[in-house]
């Protein structure tokens, strides 16, 4: 595609066809003056299509939703002269809002350009990746070449577990409290064993442990505690009425969190 410079100087040749009115010379100026833009546009975009070049993306380790994370990026070329890339991502919805792009100058070979942006995936799931796409601006500055440097790849983004407001405040009870800091007393009566000791008066008949009775040949009363070491099944609903979205984020995440 043309580059800014190409405009300028097809601007410059219809201001001569304007003056043409004039003197009659100018029109043939401005036909050789475009002629020669078109030859320089071909050969310039040629040269930006051959300029070699490599790329890597380095994903952070984990992507979790609506938790800011860096992506970075690295362009490098052999060529012995200054390159310009116009470097587009193109991420599906979940991942970001919109493509993000980055404008790279390589001074020259060997050198390898990093550039970073910040991603916050918007939605849980996998989520395609497009191919990382550039443009290179040829060395006279009058083309642009377009070809994908990196193919396209999946990313996974995992749901978030923790947020603000009443979900944040349970699962920071939820957190002191797998830590022993119980923030409030806890009323009822446990059922796990805890340990057995001799029967006092007033203890519930309920609680005497049989077994041990007859074997000691004297009233034995079971101790119990609160639950610490149960098997929990959790039943979570994913039917489609769970999709709903609450601002940006459906039941199903709340329910996940």
């Amino acid at each position: 595609m043309p580059a800014p410079r190409t405009f300028q100087i097809l601007g410059f040749a219809t201001l001569l066809l304007v003056a043409s009115f004039l003197d009659e010379r100018l029109a043939w100026g401005a036909l050789a003056l475009d002629a020669l833009v078109a030859v320089a546009f071909l050969v310039d975009f040629r040269r930006a299509a051959r300029t070699p070049l490599e790329a890597a993306r380095r994903w952070p380790p984990l992507l979790v939703q609506e938790a800011p994370a860096e992506v970075a990026v690295s362009a490098g070329t052999s060529a012995r002269r200054r390159v310009t890339l116009a470097l587009r991502e193109g991420l599906h919805p979940g991942l970001a809002e919109r493509p993000l792009r980055r404008e790279v100058a390589i001074q020259g070979p060997g050198e390898v350009r990093w550039t970073t942006y910040t991603l916050i995936p918007r939605r849980r799931g996998e989520h395609p990746a497009a191919p990382l796409t550039a443009r290179v601006l040829g060395p006279w500055k009058l083309a642009w070449a377009q070809r994908d440097l990196l193919p396209a790849e999946a990313a996974r983004v995992y749901p978030q577990v923790r947020w603000e407001g009443r979900v944040g405040q349970l699962l920071a009870l939820a957190q002191r409290r797998r830590m022993g800091q119980i923030p409030q007393r806890m009323h009822g009566v446990g059922t796990e064993p805890y340990a057995l000791r001799e029967y006092l008066p007033g203890d519930p008949i309920s609680k005497i442990h049989w077994k041990a009775t007859a074997r000691h040949g004297r009233p034995v009363t079971r101790e119990d505690t609160w639950e610490r070491s149960a098997r929990l099944v959790i039943l979570l609903d994913c039917a489609r009425t769970m999709a709903s979205m609450d601002g940006r984020r459906s039941k199903l995440d709340y329910g996940l969190a």
